[in-house]
């Protein structure tokens, strides 16, 4: 019989749960289905962090664990700016159909 009595928890920003959890649940599926642990991820709060808790096997734990960590520190490192751009200059930065801000985009990810 297996142990299943261990439990860690792992605290990430608000906003990052949607990432996390994925598109109808599943990135999250995944990360179980890898782990073999069961992630609970608590309802909406107005905290800016949310505690995850992972129940399972102690390897399992540990794994999940592991990668929420890593998944919440890559997230934690992004940075956002907010600028103002006067409304008549639009045209010029965005482009026909968005040329010039998609080509911003994949310049700013390489």
């Amino acid at each position: 019989m297996l142990d299943t009595s261990h439990e860690a928890t792992v605290s990430v920003h608000r906003d990052q749960i949607r990432s996390l959890i994925g598109r109808g649940g599943s990135e999250l599926e995944k990360l179980r289905v890898e782990t073999g642990a069961q992630i609970d991820v608590p309802n909406k709060n107005d905290d800016e962090r949310v505690t995850i808790t992972i129940k399972g096997a102690k390897a399992a734990v540990d794994k999940a664990r592991q990668e929420v960590q890593k998944r919440s520190k890559e997230f934690d490192s992004i940075v956002t700016r907010t600028i103002n751009v006067d409304r008549k200059h639009h045209r010029d930065l965005i482009g026909s159909k968005g040329k010039h801000s998609h080509s911003q985009l994949i310049s700013e990810n390489r």
